[in-house]
């Protein structure tokens, strides 16, 4: 038995124990009045017995008078005592009736907010598949005439298109110096504040290149992780607090592999991109992906302007940042 169901019952016996309380002194009341109403009539009885019946109407209605006065103050005390103590037991009665109102209510949000989340937990996880199955059905055909899918068609259009020696002619082309200048670049991604610009320019063009020739793929999987993303965000605090938000973006954030981060990463340095960097900032969607281990996007991150802040890349920086507990 719960608290209010125990707290329920315990009301209902106090209020059968007085209304038996009010029924009992009601009783005795009339038990006393009716003893009051025979010692009067018996000592008129007795003191005017011997006179015999009276025919007279007005001595009859002395007789009335004298019973009338004895009587009524006695009666109306007890009326108004049990008037009173009635609406006593109705206001309390009342009082639980709100309370168990004020429970229902409570039980009722309860009950609402629950199916609310349940609510949002189906469109969640049905969203998450359909980008996972807009993910899988990605394809890639190399130079070589070889057919991939899935992740790995993701990371072979990568593999293919950012490979070393297409990098070096583009650095080349550029106006780079091959070589030296090159194995440089390859191992940190740095090069000279004067030709970041073209170099820039080369890795954009060919990030076009790979997202054209998977636009229906990759467009679609932007646009689809983008939305959920930004859904989740702007669940309202009765449904999702900041810490359930969280929580449930690090479920999509656990979804997405390497070479969907990187991606993302090439694809928040473009116009139509930048507007997923608000989020990707807020969520920590980086956190899993070492920039570093890859000279490409290592080069980005050496850029003057760039649309990621720290936060992008570590959980622990994010949280701070948007006051989040970890647990």
């Amino acid at each position: 038995m719960n608290k209010v169901a125990a707290q329920d019952e315990n009301f209902e016996e106090i209020i059968d124990e007085e209304y038996k309380v009010l029924i009992s002194r009601g009783q005795k009341a009339f038990y006393g009045i009716t003893i009051v109403s025979i010692c009067a009539l018996g000592t008129y009885l007795w003191h005017f017995a011997g006179l015999g019946w009276s025919s007279k109407q007005e001595v009859w209605g002395q007789f009335g008078d004298f019973l009338g006065g004895l009587l009524n103050p006695a009666v109306g005390l007890v009326t108004i005592y049990l008037v009173l103590a009635n609406v006593r037991m109705q206001q309390k009665e009342l009082r639980n009736s709100l309370q168990e109102l004020k429970t229902s209510n409570v039980a009722l949000i309860k009950q609402i907010k629950a199916s609310e989340l349940q609510s949002f937990e189906q469109t969640f996880f049905t969203w998450l598949n359909s980008y996972q199955n807009i993910v899988n059905s990605a394809s890639y055909t190399n130079p070589q005439g070889i057919l991939s899918s899935g992740r790995d068609s993701l990371l072979n259009a990568y593999s293919y298109q950012f490979n070393d020696n297409d990098i070096a002619r583009a650095v080349v082309a550029a106006g780079l110096p091959a070589g030296e200048c090159f194995i440089k670049f390859h191992e940190s991604g740095y090069v000279s504040e004067e030709h970041m610009a073209k170099v820039q320019a080369a890795i954009m063009a060919k990030w076009t290149s790979v997202y054209n020739n998977m636009r229906h793929h990759i467009g679609s999987m932007f646009r689809t992780l983008f939305r959920l993303l930004v859904w989740i965000d702007s669940q309202p605090s009765s449904i999702l607090d900041t810490q359930k938000k969280w929580e449930y973006i690090k479920i999509v954030r656990a979804q997405i592999s390497d070479i969907e981060l990187i991606y993302l990463y090439l694809n928040g340095h473009t116009e139509q991109g930048k507007k997923f960097a608000r989020i990707i900032n807020k969520y920590a969607i980086f956190d899993n992906l070492d920039i570093h281990t890859d000279y490409i996007l290592a080069f980005l991150a050496h850029l003057p302007e760039t649309p990621f802040t720290p936060e992008a890349y570590y959980s622990d920086i994010a949280r701070v940042y948007n006051n989040i507990h970890a647990y």
